[in-house]
């Protein structure tokens, strides 16, 4: 009789044993691939932000080329004189930036007279630099980028809408992914007087998005949209450009979830879609809104996706991995059972609330792991798959906050971003509103770094920025934040309501500072920089970020016109210069 019951419990013991592995497998497998795609998703959400915010640094690199080339004394003396020298000299720099960007199909000075003609223009030729003279150059008024640049400001930026450039004469550009980009020039003294031409830079589409996506994972793939929903990019070719062939193909028609942001309602969206019946994706987007003194703005919708089977590899290990233990747990079980019926029943009742408490999310710490039997055996397996779960959980939230941290600030310098230090103005701001308080703003431009850029390289202009950065950290207040917008432009918050002349003394400090001489190629070549600084105060120059920012850039746009290596404050009759 007893030998009976030994066996009845003996199974009991076992059945309980394997039901519990079991239900420990299942729950860990849910629990696993919901951690995994919500993991993943969040992954790509920020991978797209930071993308997002390379685009918007690779149009600020566009607008400050454009803008250099309009200011230039050259551009004047080719449009309002016509020299051939100087016509010579600008086509030089243009082949010179083009070197510098691949992504650039063509540069060019158009004139506002005889009907927009070209006088200087470079093309890309079959992968050379081509220049244009003479009978070759044409007329442009009657497009865009042309007569609608000519009626903007000066200094603000003309974006076209990406297409397939279809002009004539555009060498590699022709019948390719297009975006073009313009700005006015006008005359020093007569900044609201008529434009005297255009500075055009023609920017290769699937180029650009090729250089910045080679950092993604193979898997990865990258989808754009105009603001109106038209695919631009896409892993299917025949989708893109429709409405250069006369047909419409939206994105929010294969992913509905992605109307929303289409029409603005949101910013971005995550999403599960089918590539096709067999190719289960899961997607990223964000709206990209345009940027500050651009006309007229456009929207881009720009989206990553990763296929479903990649991200719940790991799910499926771990379900075989469990389930393996399961076997040989519960046969073990059923074997040791007929001694140890009565001693297995605490420790299984152990290991069967550790199962459930973890598809809670709970970690069992009382298991019975110092046993040298099977039960032993068992805790000590348990114990070592909650380790793999949690190393694999861990990973993922190091890989989201290292993510998080890389939108928030420039890889180059540490610093914050103009993402990240917008919303700290933001937040400087309500404080500041709610207790009546002042705040300052310095905007920092380089003085001279371009030729250094130019000279020595990318490589020794990067050093130039860090060193710059660490001079600054070394003067300013440890409690003033200092953050990069993109280039060499660089922006403080200034802590507490300072009286005028200490932003003063501040801005004197920091180009003195900036001024020192640079050692550069481990110190055998020294150069030198200088920094022209604009100051802004709220409320008088700015009640939004947006506001206080725009008026500290067109304080140290003044101070550049006013001989660089100094600095203005934003509010008439508070300018000062060192």
């Amino acid at each position: 009789m007893k030998l009976r019951m030994a066996h009845k419990l003996a199974l009991l013991l076992a059945g309980i044993g394997l039901a519990a592995a079991l239900l420990m497998a299942v729950l860990a497998e849910r629990v696993g691939r919901t951690l995994l795609v919500e993991g993943a998703q969040e992954a790509l959400l920020t991978s797209t932000q930071v993308l997002a915010r390379r685009v918007e640094v690779m149009q600020a690199n566009v607008a400050r080329d454009l803008r250099i080339v309009a200011e230039h004394p050259l551009t004047l003396r080719v449009l309002k004189d016509n020299e051939a020298d100087a016509a010579d000299r600008l086509a030089r720099w243009f082949e010179v930036s083009m070197h510098s960007q691949p992504a650039y199909f063509q540069m060019r000075l158009i004139s506002a007279a005889d009907y927009g003609l070209e006088r200087v223009r470079i093309d890309r030729h079959q992968g050379q630099l081509l220049r244009i003279e003479d009978d070759a150059l044409q007329e442009k008024a009657h497009f865009p980028y042309v007569s609608e640049a000519l009626a903007l400001p000066a200094q603000e930026l003309f974006s076209s809408e990406i297409a397939i450039n279809h002009e004539d004469g555009a060498h590699d550009g022709l019948e390719q992914p297009t975006a073009i980009f313009s700005m006015p020039v006008y005359a020093p003294n007569a900044p609201n007087g008529k434009a005297l031409g255009v500075v055009v830079i023609n920017v290769d589409l699937r180029n650009t998005f090729a250089l910045l996506a080679q950092d993604l994972p193979k898997p990865y793939q990258l989808f754009l949209a105009n603001g109106e929903g038209d695919i631009l990019l896409h892993p299917d070719a025949a989708l893109t450009f429709g409405f250069d062939r006369g047909e419409r193909h939206l994105i929010q028609s294969s992913m509905p979830a992605l109307a929303a942001v289409v029409d603005g309602s949101t910013d971005h969206a995550v999403l599960d879609f089918n590539m096709d019946t067999s190719h289960p994706m899961v997607a990223a987007f964000t709206r990209m809104d345009g940027a500050p003194h651009t006309a007229p703005p456009r929207t881009l919708i720009l989206g990553l996706a990763q296929p479903a089977r990649e991200i719940l590899a790991r799910a499926e290990q771990l379900r075989r991995t469990l389930l393996g233990l399961a076997v040989p747990v519960a046969l073990g079980g059923l074997v040791l059972a007929f001694v140890l019926a009565r001693t297995f029943t605490r420790p299984l009742a152990q290991l069967e609330r550790a199962a459930h408490g973890f598809g809670q999310g709970d970690v069992a710490t009382d298991l019975p792991i110092d046993r040298h039997d099977e039960i032993g055996t068992l805790a000590r397996s348990f114990v070592h798959m909650q380790h793999c779960v949690g190393n694999q959980l861990q990973t993922l939230r190091e890989n989201q906050q290292t993510l998080e941290r890389l939108s928030q600030h420039d890889s180059l310098t540490g610093l914050p971003n103009r993402r990240f230090f917008m919303q700290l103005l933001e937040q400087a701001l309500v404080r500041a509103q709610r207790h009546g308080q002042t705040v300052d703003l310095m905007f920092i431009d380089l003085d001279g770094f371009k030729p250094v850029n130019d000279q020595f390289g990318h490589e020794c202009g990067d050093q130039v920025l860090q060193t710059v950065v660490r001079q600054l950290r070394a003067g300013l207040r440890e409690a003033d934040i200092l953050a990069r917008l993109g280039g060499d432009e660089f922006v403080v918050l200034l802590d507490g309501a300072l009286e005028q002349d200490t932003c003063a003394t501040l801005a004197a400090k920091v180009i003195e500072l900036i001024s020192a001489p640079i050692a550069i190629w481990q110190g055998h070549t020294t150069v030198r920089v200088g920094a022209s600084i604009g100051l802004a105060r709220y409320p008088q120059d700015g009640r939004t970020a947006y506001e206080l920012l725009r008026s500290a850039d067109r304080a140290m746009y003044a101070a550049k016109e006013a001989g660089k290596g100094c600095w203005r404050f934003a509010t008439s009759g508070g300018q000062s210069a060192s």
